[in-house]
């Protein structure tokens, strides 16, 4: 290349008549200077020219590695979907087995401390088992929820644990809970879980968005209006799609009623469960 070059310009300066001139010799090192530079520039051309092909490999390698990646991680998400329902599945079924196992227990609220065990069980035969038609050979074992309470709330009573031999004396106590003189009252002993749930159906029903709820065998219902069909509650997503749907009735948007005179639309003697609370459409 730079031969042809140089007998290129060699012959362009003869054509003019150069070559015989006063510093001829001068313009044809000026001239093999430039074609020098010239290849010099072509071979850095060549060498970037590669450079880029190199990196261009090496952009498209690292692609087909993000792309293996990506299919890796769309596989461990997957698996790790998997994990968590079965893990869901499995909680579901511990919750389940828990209730079952709280099937013949009720919990007895503002039910006054003894200081004795003999006084505590004189407590419950006079004021919650023979209102109930009940006796303490219904009883299978009580006994109080927590520590006792000190300080300012010393004076609340802590919730009781009965255990009745059976299922048919915990049928009895939710027909017959009305004979109970306030403030004691009985409700069903759900897990920790079903407990929690339920304090969010409250705080609902409290904010007016819900129109009733009950349980029933440890189990959690919503009207979100009056006479509509009860939803089942088992997970905070539910209570969620309860809150984010517009199905709250005009009648909600009344003051709140007391829970002293709640109303229930459900007879006590005819279900064990705790009945249904609701607003009194009166109250709206």
């Amino acid at each position: 290349m730079a031969t042809r070059s140089i007998s290129s310009l060699s012959g362009t300066f003869s054509s003019f008549g150069y070559i015989n001139m006063p510093g001829a010799t001068a313009w044809g090192k000026v001239g093999e200077e430039i074609i020098a530079r010239l290849d010099t520039l072509q071979t850095g051309q060549d060498e970037l020219i590669n450079e880029i092909k190199d990196i261009r490999s090496d952009v498209a390698g690292t692609f087909r590695r993000l792309a293996d990646l990506e299919a890796e991680n769309i596989e461990i998400r997957k698996e790790n979907h998997g994990i968590r329902q079965k893990n869901i599945a499995l909680e579901a079924s511990f919750d389940d087995l828990s209730q079952y196992q709280r099937r013949n227990n009720i919990l007895v609220h503002n039910l006054p401390e003894a200081s004795t065990a003999e006084e505590e069980r004189d407590y419950l035969v006079t004021q919650v088992l023979s209102p109930l038609g009940l006796s303490l050979t219904d009883v299978d074992l009580f006994h109080r929820l927590g520590k006792r309470h000190t300080g300012a709330s010393r004076s609340k009573p802590r919730s009781l644990i009965v255990r009745f031999f059976g299922h048919s004396p915990r049928i009895r106590v939710f027909g017959n809970k009305k004979n109970l003189k306030r403030p004691i009252g009985v409700s069903e002993h759900l897990t920790p879980h079903r407990a929690a749930l339920l304090n969010m159906v409250r705080n609902l029903w409290r904010d007016k968005q819900i129109y009733s709820f009950y349980t029933r065998n440890g189990n959690i219902f919503v009207r979100c209006a009056e006479g509509s069909n009860p939803i089942p509650i088992t997970s905070d997503t539910d209570v969620k799609g309860i809150t984010q749907s517009d199905s709250t009735p005009s009648s909600l948007k009344s003051p709140s009623v007391p829970s002293t005179v709640h109303s229930t639309n459900r007879n006590p003697s005819s279900s064990h469960e705790s009945p249904e609370v609701n607003r009194s459409p009166s109250t709206s």
